[in-house]
């Protein structure tokens, strides 16, 4: 088959037909990226239509239901545009875009005069006679339509309905885009002042700051001049935040609300729904008599569950309704007040609890029970720890001849000289018994060093109960400090049974740990091998040979350690 022969001429026209087409499509990207609104895209899209096709007119629209409203337009004659503007097209086939709403696809009408469905006076002014209809839709989203027109009258070529396609598609992603940008940005203020109040609940521990904040921020972003919330005490509504009218503000304080329907904020109790007053004075029910220097009102519940909480109400001293968008918003805030509420009587719950558990547990253990992890580490888990066994020499005779109040007393001084050394070298107290105590290191929570942070706790209370022994001696009391220190793995997690837990390591090295200090002489502190490996370097110690303990069938080496280097 013979080669088909293109005109020098022909070919340089096409050429530079496809140039013209990829300038136009680069005019409309350029458009969309320097663009800071909408309009300049859709218009430079309409231009480009209306050039590349041959067209004298091209207009785009936007669908609004069933009315499609003309939002740019490329031509010379302003009364078209006028006339346009204040008639929309519907979706019918009196028009090309409204046979494009139809039937959602491209549509032409070769000559206007020989149609006789077509309708529209526009023909009238500006006496183009060829149309084409190209719609605007993304996926299942149809958003509009581009209309262009030619004086002259036959169908559009294949090649010009195809390009109007790319400028259709290119305005559905630019108005997306546009559409996009709208609501992150309204989306980034409502974000803005929420964020602001998290940021008061992440800053404070107090309540207060927190309903400042909600009040503040709602009351700037729906437009009113006053805002307040109220809390529910004693049957009665309480004014607990402001913004704004703050003379009001001090009554409301003096005067607590009723909950019934004599003010907005009564009846917003009472219905436990939104309360929307656009005029007080056109309202028969609301009777407050409290000073009211306001028009429009708009009060919504604060709720948990079934519980009422509170009101959150908005004020305007112009008569008007509040939009939909403010009564979500206003609604949004009242659902985080209820949070804020909730978490406040539950942090004040948690710290009153923590309170007393750290009376009966270490302050580890007891911040451990109020955390996220809590379940995972009590249900049990293995780790690699260093145990800390200690007891007092000559406890065990020396009960058999005190008495019960001096013996108490003794257990009192021992144990509140230990115990405050035990947080402070990030220690778990695991119990108490008698005068036998054990902790623990590098649980529940990581400890740096846990090895020597174990040795200075051992150094510490020697120390300490030097002094008390040596106190104890002026009253005839003979008792000496012996402890033992371990490290290995061992099982942690929650042991007891229901209604009395402890959190407590079980292994080996628990068994070690507490046969060295049985084994250690008075004011001494025994460690054992894998102990003095990790501290060699850092610790002086002397070596105690190997060690016949209890339990254990194999000697044990060991260490007596004198002090750091």
């Amino acid at each position: 088959m013979a080669d088909v022969e293109v005109a020098p001429t022909d070919l340089a026209r096409r050429l530079q037909d496809a140039h013209e087409r990829e300038r136009a499509v680069g005019r409309v990207l350029h458009a969309v990226a320097r663009a800071k609104g909408l309009q300049p895209v859709l218009d430079e899209i309409v231009a480009s239509a209306m050039r590349l096709c041959g067209g004298e007119h091209a207009q785009l629209y936007l669908a609004e239901g069933d009315l499609f409203r003309i939002v740019s337009q490329t031509s010379d004659l302003d009364e078209a545009y006028d006339y346009a503007r204040e008639r929309p097209h519907l979706k019918d086939r009196t028009t090309v875009v409204g046979r494009v709403g139809l039937s959602g696809g491209v549509e032409q009408i070769p000559d206007v005069l020989e149609d006789r469905d077509y309708a529209y006076g526009a023909q009238e002014v500006v006496g183009y006679r060829a149309l084409l209809g190209v719609p605007i839709s993304l996926d299942d989203d149809f958003i509009g339509a581009i209309a262009v027109a030619r004086d002259r009258p036959g169908l559009f070529p294949e090649d010009q309905v195809a390009l109007v396609k790319t400028f259709a598609d290119q305005a559905a992603i630019a108005i997306l885009n546009a559409r996009l940008i709208e609501t992150v940005q309204r989306q980034l203020d409502q974000q803005r002042a929420f964020g602001e109040v998290l940021s008061a609940v992440a800053r404070s521990g107090a309540l207060q700051p927190v309903l400042d904040q909600i009040v503040d921020s709602a009351t700037v972003l729906i437009d009113a001049e006053n805002g307040r919330l109220w809390l529910v005490k004693d049957g009665l509504l309480h004014a607990a935040a402001n913004f704004g009218l703050e003379e009001t503000f001090d009554y409301d304080k003096e005067h607590p609300h009723a909950i019934d329907r004599t003010s907005m904020a009564g009846r917003a109790a009472v219905a436990r729904d939104v309360v929307h007053v656009p005029d007080i004075e056109e309202d028969p029910e609301y009777v407050y008599s409290g000073p009211k220097p306001y028009r429009a009102g708009l009060h919504v519940p604060i709720l948990h569950e079934d519980e009422l909480l509170g009101v959150l109400g908005f004020t305007r001293t112009t008569p008007g309704p509040f939009s939909d968008d403010q009564i979500g918003l206003v609604t949004t805030f009242a659902d985080q007040a209820a949070v804020a509420i909730v978490n406040a009587r539950l942090i004040e719950r948690v710290e009153r609890q923590r309170t007393e558990l750290a009376r009966f547990v270490s302050p580890q253990v007891a911040d451990l029970l109020s955390s996220g992890d809590a379940e995972k580490l009590l249900t049990g888990h293995r780790g690699y720890v260093t145990i800390l066994f200690c007891d007092l020499r000559g406890f065990t005779a020396f009960t058999e001849t005190a008495e019960p109040e001096e013996l108490f007393e003794v257990l009192r001084d021992y144990h509140a000289a230990i115990g405050a050394l035990i947080p402070r070298y990030e220690g778990t107290l695991e119990h108490f018994q008698g005068d036998g105590l054990m902790v623990f290191f590098n649980d529940p929570v990581p400890v740096e060093d846990h090895e020597l942070k174990a040795i200075q706790l051992a150094l510490a209370a020697q120390e300490h109960l030097a002094e008390l022994c040596a106190a104890w001696r002026k009253r005839g009391i003979h008792l000496d400090l012996g402890i033992g220190i371990a490290s290995g793995y061992a099982t942690l997690g929650r042991v007891g049974f229901e209604g009395r837990y402890d959190y407590g390591a079980l292994g080996s090295v628990t068994n070690l740990a507490a046969r060295l200090t049985t084994t250690a002489g008075p004011g001494q502190t025994l460690i054992s091998e894998r102990v003095y490996a990790a501290l060699e370097e850092r610790i002086d110690a002397e070596p105690v040979g190997e060690l016949e303990l209890k339990g254990i069938a194999r000697q044990v080496v060991a260490y007596a350690v004198r002090g750091l280097r």
